[in-house]
């Protein structure tokens, strides 16, 4: 793969993708405002917490349907993705299952995204998704501007989950730092 594509890919990732990493996240926020008050030295009067949801670690699916239906609630909610979206991903699934092993990379079949970004479900348990059982989805959308880069991204997340012990850091990953982490140490 070219660097070029290599940095296009990064960027994505680091731009698109957001931890929401199950229960994690009030821990997070109490651990922000503790430093926060120790950086201050008082209590703050206000604290606004940010939240993403373009990866969900242990989503609470049990098969493709649901996870499909949920990721693109939550991207065209933030205005990622149209009705249509939707429709082609299931269509593309119908022609043939996006499950590689224990991972699937859904996607339309057409490039119809308003942004190009990924979602990513981490799971510990395995969620159905036709004859097979996955941990890992990342739902690809990518935007007209960028349809030059969707093999490059479907081949670098086939090589990443296509060895073990990547897989298993990926899952055993406890933020979206460490997440992105091996993700950049391996591509």
């Amino acid at each position: 793969m070219e660097p070029i594509q290599v940095q296009a890919i990064r960027k994505i990732l680091e731009d698109e993708l957001r931890p929401a990493m199950g229960c994690t996240e009030p821990i997070a926020v109490a651990y922000t405002a503790a430093l926060a008050r120790e950086l201050l030295g008082v209590f703050p009067q206000q604290l606004t917490v940010r939240c993403s949801g373009n990866i969900i670690k242990n989503a609470k699916v049990e098969n493709e349907s649901q996870a499909i239906t949920k990721m693109c609630e939550i991207l065209r909610s933030k205005n990622y993705i149209e009705d249509e979206f939707e429709k082609s991903v299931f269509e593309r699934e119908k022609l043939s299952s996006t499950a590689f092993g224990n991972y699937a990379i859904p996607h339309p079949l057409v490039v119809n995204s308003n942004k190009t970004a990924i979602f990513v479900i981490v799971n510990e348990k395995t969620i159905k998704w036709n004859n097979s059982n996955v941990n890992f989805i990342f739902l690809l959308c990518v935007s007209e501007k960028d349809k030059n880069i969707f093999r490059d991204l479907f081949s670098s997340i086939i090589f990443l989950l296509g060895d073990s012990k990547i897989k298993q850091k990926l899952i055993s990953a406890e933020s979206f730092e460490d997440f992105l982490a091996v993700i950049n140490n391996y591509i």
